[in-house]
Order: C-alpha cells, then structure tokens, then sequence
C-alpha cells in the first residue's frame, strides 16, 4: 500500500514491481489480480482520475464513519 502523498514514480515502481509479482505468464496469481493492479494504476498514473479517486475515497470514509456511529 501506498501513502496518500505519494509521488508519480513511487506509484510507477510499485505497478512494476507488483506486475513482475503477479503478472498471469509470470506466476500462479490470478490474471483477476493483475487487472486490478492495472486499474489502480490506470487511476493513480493520471492527476485528474487521482484526484477523483482520492475525492471519492474521502466521501466514502465520511459516510462509512456516519454509518457506523
């Protein structure tokens, strides 16, 4: 997992070193976990659908809080 304030190239070398893990010719993972490290790069790689995604985690930790209280 990373950090929230992490950088351009710290999110590039995870989604390599995650793919080098999980990639479907490479190992045993499901080819369902390498689309998803896929996505979550497609999200986090571009500002705009960073800032979205973040938006949209924030609103959901807010209404998981009221939820729970």
């Amino acid at each position: 997992e990373l950090p929230n304030d992490c950088s351009e190239a710290e999110i590039r070398r995870s989604y390599h070193r995650l793919m080098l893990q999980h990639h479907p010719d490479k190992s045993t993972s499901s080819s369902l976990l390498a689309s998803s490290i896929i996505e979550a790069y497609y999200i986090l790689s571009d500002p705009e659908r960073r800032k979205s995604h973040d938006r949209a985690s924030r609103r959901q930790s807010y209404i998981h809080c009221w939820k729970v209280h």
